[in-house]
C-alpha cells in the first residue's frame, strides 16, 4: 500500500510539474535561440541563484540576460561541469532504468525523440523526479535537446536511409 501511495505522490508530482513547464513555453523558446556557451554561463548563474535562495520557486523562467550574462571560462566551465553530471545522471537513467522507473524513463525516450512536449517532458522529470529547481530544470532540457537530441535526427534519418537501401 505504501508502494502505491509513493508512486501516486511522484505521478502527481510529475504532472504539476509538466503542466508548469508547458506554461513556460515561451521561457523555452527563448533559451532555445541560445548558443550552448550562453547556456552554459546561464546554467552556472542559475545554479548559483538557486544555492543563495535567489531563484523564484516554482517556475521555469531561468535568469538570462545575455548583456549581463558572464562569460568568463570560468563560469562557462562550471556550467559545462554542472551539465556533464546532469548529462550522465539522465543517460543511465534513459539506458539503464529499474522496474520502478519505466514508466518515467518511457516518457523521458518520447520526449528526447519528438513524440511528446519535448523540453517541458524533460523539465519535469528533472523536477519531479530529481530535484531540480525549475530554471535548471529548464536549461538543462534545453541543453540536451540542443546538445543530444538535435544530433540524434540526423543519426536516425541516416540509419533509416541505410534500412531503406537494403
Amino acid at each position: 500500500m505504501r508502494g502505491d501511495k509513493a508512486a501516486m505522490d511522484e505521478d502527481h508530482l510529475y504532472r504539476s510539474a509538466n503542466i508548469s513547464a508547458n506554461k513556460a513555453g515561451d521561457s523555452f523558446k527563448v533559451l532555445l535561440n541560445q548558443t550552448p556557451v550562453d547556456l552554459y554561463a546561464a546554467l552556472a548563474v542559475n545554479v548559483a541563484h538557486s544555492i543563495a535562495g535567489n531563484a523564484v520557486a516554482g517556475q521555469f523562467t531561468a535568469a538570462f540576460d545575455a548583456d549581463q550574462l558572464p562569460r568568463d571560462d570560468a563560469t562557462v566551465g562550471l556550467g559545462k561541469r554542472i551539465f556533464m553530471r546532469w548529462n550522465r545522471t539522465l543517460q543511465e537513467f534513459v539506458c539503464k532504468p529499474n522496474d520502478a522507473d519505466t514508466d518515467l524513463q518511457s516518457r523521458l525516450v518520447a520526449a528526447l525523440t519528438g513524440k511528446e512536449g519535448g523540453l517541458a517532458v524533460i523539465a519535469g522529470v528533472l523536477v519531479a523526479s530529481f530535484g531540480a529547481s525549475p530554471a535548471v530544470a529548464a536549461i538543462v532540457a534545453t541543453l540536451l535537446v540542443k546538445l543530444v537530441a538535435e544530433p540524434l535526427k540526423g543519426e536516425l534519418c541516416a540509419y533509416w536511409a541505410e534500412q531503406l537501401a537494403r
